[in-house]
């Protein structure tokens, strides 16, 4: 089985639907169609309710993004399944590829508009809806995460598509790039 995690990052563009199990994060500015959507903080939630936004599809989230959901009286659309605990400064792609991980049948994870497992990008398609004013370099938290999931499952092929001419600042023996 093979599931693609669409993240955030300008690179998502680079997305070419094919078969398995397709994750998005956060409010996507996307138009692919995708299985599941991956919500880990209050503000993208918020921001979810006040605008009615019906994904169509399963809204995976954390403790307090479920808890905001049963407030608002929508949690039907939400599924508490990413534990935060011990988990901090994991981003909503974290979270989503360790839920993936739970699978025993993943054969392999395509990661898309990961930008920052290649730059010091941390943009987000996310911040025209919902404003960071201040981001600091969680390259240096996100780069160790990435590598302890990715070497968690020795035996699931990642492949991070990005631009060519880039580098991935992350490296394992089941990580492979795939340029485009």
């Amino acid at each position: 089985m093979i599931s693609h995690l669409i993240g955030n990052g300008k690179s998502n563009c680079l997305y070419e639907p094919s078969e398995g199990t397709v994750y998005a994060c956060n409010v996507p500015t996307h138009t692919y169609d995708y299985d599941y959507i991956s919500i880990i903080d209050i503000a993208s939630i918020r921001y979810v309710w006040e605008n009615d936004i019906d994904f169509k599809v399963p809204i995976l989230c954390t403790e307090n993004v479920h808890s905001y959901a049963i407030e608002k009286k929508f949690e039907t659309r939400c599924k508490y399944v990413f534990d935060t605990k011990g988990k901090p400064r994991f981003n909503s792609g974290h979270h989503t590829v360790k839920h993936i991980l739970k699978d025993s049948n993943i054969l392999g994870i395509h990661l898309w508009g990961m930008d920052s497992m290649f730059s010091n990008d941390l943009s987000s398609q996310m911040d025209a809806h919902v404003p960071r004013k201040n981001r600091p370099p969680l390259n240096r938290q996100w780069h160790p995460h990435w590598l302890e999931l990715i070497n968690s499952a020795p035996n699931v092929l990642f492949t991070v598509h990005i631009p060519k001419g880039n580098v991935l600042s992350v490296k394992a023996n089941n990580l492979q790039t795939q340029y485009h």
